[in-house]
């Protein structure tokens, strides 16, 4: 993910792969900070990988547009 994903994230965001690393680890941290709205958007509470956190969010988003469409 880390060799492919985020370098061509990088260059949507005129941007490097290592900084969309740190990006998404950034608002992870954040997002620990007050687990009520975590678990509200993530549906989980507590640390996580870049790649757990990615692969939570698409599910999430997956299952919200199933229930509304």
């Amino acid at each position: 993910m880390t060799k492919e994903l985020y370098p061509e994230v990088g260059k949507l965001h005129n941007t490097t792969g290592t900084r969309v690393d740190r990006g998404i680890r950034h608002a992870l941290t954040l997002g620990t900070v007050d687990d009520s709205k975590w678990y509200r958007v993530i549906g989980k509470i507590g640390p996580m990988a870049n790649g757990e956190f990615l692969a939570t969010l698409g599910e999430s988003i997956k299952i919200k547009l199933a229930v509304e469409g």
